[in-house]
Parts: C-alpha cells; structure tokens; sequence
C-alpha cells in the first residue's frame, strides 16, 4: 500500500488510507498509515478521549468530499520501525533497565510483543536501591524468578498513554500487582512510588514513560522491606542494631519468625544493651531456608541460624505455633524468603525435660517419683529424642491431692502402679497451651498407655480429667512441661 505513495516520511505518517470516524475506532486499534503501512495506535479513555499514539484528538469527524479531518493537538512522534527493545538497549539513561531484562530473558517479549506499556527506571532510579540487593536478585540463579517478577512489574498489557492513565485509579502489571496510579495538582502522574518523568515515548509496539523510581513487587522485596510491610518494625531496628540487616537485604532464603511490635515492647533493656544476647535473640527468630506455611508439618524442626538451636512447628486446626509463639499473620513471600509474625519473642530453651525437673524446686516431690519409678523414665526425659509433654504436679498440690491418703499411698507403694501412673503423665507429643481454641477438644495419647486423654478448653480454662492444667509451662529442648494439680490415675 505505502509504496504507491511518495512523501516525506513525517507527513505519510499522519495520513491513513481510508476514512476513520470516530465511531469505527476501538481501544488498542493498530491503523496502517500512508508511510509503509506503519501503524499508529488508538488509545480511548474512561473520558472517552480519543488518543492517536498518545497524542488528543481535539476535533473529531470533520467530513470533507474526499475524506474524514481528526485534528490533534500536536504532530504525531514517528514510531516507524523502532521497538520497545531498540528504544530501550539504546538510551543511555536506561542501560541497568536494560541489563535486568536481558539476565531476566524478557528482551525477547518488549522486542516482539505488544502492544505494551513500559515504565522504565532510569539508571538513577536503580542506584536508589541497595546494591547488594540488585546483585543478588540479578546474578543468583536460585532469585531468578524474583527477577523476572520485578522485570514483570514494569510491564502493562495494552497502550496507556499518559492522559488517559489520569482518569485511572489503578493499573495492573504482568506480574499481576496492582499499582495506584496518582496525579498531583501540578499534573504530575504517579506510578506506585514513582513519578513520570517524561511520559509517552512511542515505539512500534507500544509506549515507554520514565519513571524516577524502581517498581519493586512482592516477590523481588527483601526480607527487610516484607517485615516492614507486615508490621514488624521493631524487629527490623534490632536486626539493624546486631549487624545483620544486609543478610536480609541480598543473602538467604531464610525464614524470619518475626515478634510483632506488641511483642517487643515488653523486651528487657539490659537485653537491648547487651549487643552478644540481642544477637542471639534474632538469630534465633530465623530459619535456614524459604518455607511457607503450607508447606511446614506438624512438629517439624527448623535450624535456627542460631548455632545449634532448632525452631519447632506446632499445626493446629486454626493456627500454627512455633515453640511457645504463636503465628498471627503468615506468609509474607520475599524474594530471599518468607516472613511471618509471632505474638511474642522466642527464648531458646537450654535443659531437657529432666534436667528442667531436677532445676525446678517446686516439682521436687513429682521429681521424686520419677525417681522411684527406675531408669525407664529419667532416660526417656533426659534424651534428646521426642516431642514430649510432661504433665507435671507441683508440690503443693501434691500435698493437696496427698490428703487422699488411700488413693496416694496405694501409688507410691506399687511400682507398677506408679510405672502405669507416670506413663499417663507422659505425652508423646508438644501440647502448646497458648495455641488452643476455645470451645476446642484434643485427644492426647500418654507414653505405653491403652487410653488417650481429653484436653477441653472451656471459658479460657484448659481440663484434662479431673485435673485443671496451668496455662503457665516451662519450655525443654525435648519437649514441655505443663502444671496440673493432680496426680492421674492410669
């Protein structure tokens, strides 16, 4: 078609072989021109404004005996042959953008797809960001999807020009977020946390706006900047205060089990002062490896990055614990890793189950009796293995349940009895207290016992036959200790 026609080149662009009203154009239309049948784009807005490769139509339909006059309001800037890809890979200003699509293999779609809109950052926007984290997420193959999210995150389906994305509130990328768009009084338009810079770059398949700011989704966010998001603050400060905020910009994948702020208020101030226990504290809160909720098992253990600690997940039917923590908000995906945030700040425990009896005065006449039973219980509680829940009687209720001189004296003298009394007691299982609904049954299996224990919460209070259990514990390497007041029977 172009070639029966000769002119310059600008002035074919703007000529279209047929008459266009108004009325036949649709949003995303492609319309060949005069010159090479190169097209120009149709861009309709909520407004109902028509745009021609982004520029007003500000007369519409003019009929005149040989054709149809749509006036716009300035010249129509010559895509020709150009490319998003060509555009891009020869602007000095965008040398960074263009590196992150080439390591993210998405040169190939701004060079052969469209229509698309591109919010490019400039290579000062990418020099805003740390650099750590731009040379992890674009040189460490195990972030490459992280990468191609933050390439996505630059890219919109179809040609938004400028004017019409001020009649938007909200714009949706390729990588599926949705970004708000904004307009200031000076009629400056606002991408997320960017600004446009220099808006309506038209290529062959699409358009192209500067943006001062880099478009970061929430899989190519670093651990920090997710922790921030989902509110724990002060978490963050004390990783900045120990010296490990730049693990959790670039390295990982680590899992951080963040206290929410609430949690960290109650922190002591001579912890806070000692920089060597705070240290320890956070390594605690994190997990080697990425591990979303759904894809953790019950009792599972997690190493800490605390040198020899281990991070127990508890499932429940409505939540999950971790240790004696409690998880309130899961699942926040960072690119190095998942964040989710606890009701309070973890303690590592240092004793196992037996070692925390003989260390505890109040459970010396219960101590006793495990004393008394033989070697059997003392080598089940003091080894690592496990989970237990040790269902613990203090000493003044014992001397409170004692007075039943029959039932108590008829035990402790029948070492069988007493055998089958303390293997009750022992759950092979961690019982979290805190983690328990109200209304909730759970049926508890004892250690070498026929019969599985009924733990009911009603009204806050936790039941377990005709004992009451404490919701106070004491946590073990290898298990929990939980307080009830009365001995039960086998």
């Amino acid at each position: 078609m172009g070639e029966r026609w000769s002119g310059p080149p600008l002035l074919l662009y703007h000529l279209l072989p047929r008459r266009w009203y108004t009325a036949h154009l649709y949003h995303g239309q492609h319309l060949p021109t005069l010159y090479q049948d190169h097209p120009v784009t149709v861009t309709l807005t909520g407004n109902k404004m028509v745009l021609v490769n982004c520029v007003p139509v500000v007369r519409v339909d003019l009929h005149a005996r040989d054709g149809v006059v749509q006036v716009i309001s300035r010249p129509l800037p010559p895509a020709y042959t150009m490319t998003l890809a060509d555009l891009i890979s020869g602007d000095p200003k965008l040398t960074i953008f263009y590196s992150v699509l080439g390591y993210a293999e998405m040169v190939s779609l701004v060079r052969h797809s469209g229509p698309l809109t591109v919010f490019a950052p400039t290579n000062d926007a990418f020099h805003l960001l740390p650099r750590r984290f731009l040379d992890s997420i674009t040189y460490d193959a195990k972030y490459f999807p992280a990468l191609q999210a933050l390439g996505r995150q630059h890219l919109v389906e179809g040609t938004e020009c400028s004017t019409g994305l001020r009649g938007k509130v909200r714009l949706k990328t390729v990588e599926g977020s949705s970004l708000p768009v904004g307009c200031s009084a000076s009629l400056t338009l606002t991408i997320g946390n960017a600004t446009v810079t220099t808006p309506d770059v038209i290529t062959s398949n699409g358009v192209l706006h500067y943006v001062d700011r880099v478009l970061i989704p929430p899989m190519a966010l670093s651990l920090v900047q997710v922790a921030r998001r989902a509110g724990a603050t002060r978490y963050i400060h004390l990783v900045r205060k120990v010296g490990l905020f730049k693990d959790l910009v670039s390295f990982g994948p680590y899992t951080v089990f963040a206290p929410s702020n609430q949690a960290l208020r109650g922190l002591k101030r001579s912890l806070v002062r000692n920089l060597d226990a705070l240290r320890n504290l956070v390594l605690y809160h994190l997990a080697e490896g990425a591990h979303a909720s759904f894809t953790l098992k019950d009792n599972h253990l997690l190493s800490s990055r605390l040198q020899g600690a281990s991070l127990r997940i508890k499932i429940h039917p409505k939540v999950m614990s971790v240790e004696d923590g409690v998880v309130t908000s899961s699942d926040h995906v960072a690119f190095n890793g998942y964040v989710h945030v606890l009701d309070k700040v973890l303690t590592p425990p240092t004793h196992t189950l037996a070692r925390t009896l003989a260390l505890t005065p109040t459970l010396s006449r219960f101590t006793a009796l495990f004393t008394q039973a033989g070697v059997w219980a003392w080598r089940d509680l003091s080894l690592g293995a496990g989970p237990y829940t040790l269902l613990a009687v203090k000493d003044e209720d014992m001397e409170t349940w004692a007075t039943d001189t029959f039932t108590y004296y008829r035990i402790i003298h029948d070492l069988s009895l007493l055998n089958q009394s303390l293997n009750t007691h022992l759950l092979e299982d961690f019982v979290m207290p805190r983690a328990l609904q109200e209304g909730s049954t759970s049926l508890l299996r004892p250690r070498q016992a026929s019969r599985t224990l009924r733990l009911t919460v009603t009204d806050g209070r936790l039941s377990l036959r005709h004992a009451s259990v404490s919701d106070t514990f004491l946590l073990c390497t290898n298990g929990i200790i939980l307080f009830i007041d009365a001995l039960l029977l086998p």
